[in-house]
């Protein structure tokens, strides 16, 4: 794998690429505006965290158990014929919600939960293992930095947008609505666009014999025995264990910042919710900013850079819930969004440098430990949220985030 070429200087982006991306972004918008709203509303008509948990762990596990195999077929089969079915059939899905009873609607979301998780990752390890073929492996830094940067300004709007959700809508269908037609849109624009989604094909790898049918654990030996010989899965393997531990430690501010936000102004909890999700989408704006232009950037060892930035972002999780003072609040949320932009870009990136039929997989692997850790949280979170406040959850499970990454500095150090 080669190094990420920080800041330098480089070619125009294809208009292709921009499409593309205003695509993803319209489907992230309606996403997050969803998932916002989802919560707060769950969490109103139950009164129940363990709901929100319930709902939040069922889509992040149905992504982890189905990430290996999407991750071996987005190196198999067109990956744009795969975001397209994905998001049209998103989009028909959750137009059906406004016609669900307010009675039944709770269960209905276990299941619209289930398919968000399996389309979800579909769209993003496919996306993600295109962008080298997309822009002939040049610029990815840059290409994901847009994405990743137009992604967070879009989760400030909508956040933003959440904060008056009361105020400019009757109901909750017309957020259901905006969501399903922003999912079409994307899938429209996506099936418009010429693009190649994957690299030519070598002569070895065009004549490569069809496998026969093999159980799981061989399957997934077979699949995935060329990424771990890759000569830096060690760093790939610490980076992926990082993640696993912050995906564990997330389940606590998805959980916790609605139920923190509901005790600070129970008339609208939109207000602090949405300003804490604006914030931390401005600090991963400046993350990613800061990634493409640092010298210190260039300077740092991949797997130092990455556990720098993981810890800055679990200490500004632990930060945000400790305090009622408002600026304090919505510093901390800027903190974590600086970490957690940062990190993300720089690892989808080091990603990217891979070889073309490994790419699939190494998302799809990321994903399944990602996804894991997120799964086990949504599950232990709400247990231990009975147990202790908002504030001490937090500094629980993301305190030994930040240990352990400092100690992995440290040991590279030596």
């Amino acid at each position: 794998m080669t190094n990420i070429a920080f800041g330098a200087k480089s070619a125009p982006l294809p208009r292709a690429f921009y499409l593309l991306t205003a695509a993803r972004l319209a489907a992230t918008f309606g996403m997050f505006l969803n998932m916002m709203v989802v919560n707060i509303f769950v969490l109103d008509i139950t009164g129940s965290a363990a709901w929100v948990a319930a709902l939040m762990g069922i889509r992040v596990i149905s992504g982890m158990l189905f990430s290996p195999y999407i991750g071996a077929l987005a190196d198999r089969i067109d990956r744009k014929r795969m975001m397209v079915l994905s998001d049209l059939i998103l989009s028909a899905f959750i137009f059906l919600t406004i016609f669900v009873p307010v009675g039944v609607v709770k269960y209905y979301f276990l299941f619209a939960m289930l398919l968000i998780g399996v389309l979800s990752s579909v769209v993003d390890i496919a996306l993600n293992a295109a962008v080298p073929a997309i822009l002939d492996s040049k610029n990815t830094i840059k290409a994901n930095s847009i994405l990743m940067g137009g992604k967070n300004i879009i989760v400030a709007l909508a956040a933003m947008l959440s904060i008056f959700v009361k105020e400019l809508f009757a109901n909750y269908d017309m957020v259901f609505i905006i969501n399903a037609l922003a999912y079409g849109a994307a899938g429209l624009i996506i099936l418009s666009l010429k693009i190649k989604t994957e690299e030519a094909k070598t002569l070895t790898e065009a004549k490569e014999p069809t496998k026969k049918k093999r159980g799981f654990f061989l399957a997934f030996k077979e699949d995935y025995g060329d990424v771990f010989a890759l000569p830096d899965f060690k760093v790939i393997a610490i980076m992926i264990f990082i993640l696993t531990l912050d995906g564990l430690a997330s389940g606590s501010h998805n959980i916790g910042w609605p139920v923190f936000s509901m005790a600070a102004n129970p008339d609208n909890p939109f207000k602090i919710y949405g300003a804490i999700m604006a914030f931390w989408a401005l600090g991963n704006i400046i993350g990613i900013f800061w990634l493409t232009k640092s010298a210190l950037a260039r300077k740092l060892r991949p797997e130092n850079l990455y556990l720098a930035c993981t810890a800055i972002m679990s200490l500004g999780m632990i930060l945000t819930v400790q305090t009622n003072i408002f600026l304090i609040t919505i510093f901390a949320a800027c903190l974590a969004g600086f970490g957690d932009g940062a990190y993300q870009t720089f690892f989808n990136t080091y990603l990217q440098t891979a070889p073309d039929n490994l790419r699939g997989k190494l998302f799809g692997l990321s994903s399944t430990c990602l996804r894991t850790g997120f799964g086990a949280s949504f599950f232990i979170m709400p247990i231990l949220l009975t147990m202790m406040s908002v504030p001490t959850l937090l500094i629980v499970s993301h305190g030994p985030v930040i240990v352990i990454s400092l100690l992995f500095l440290i040991l590279h150090k030596r």
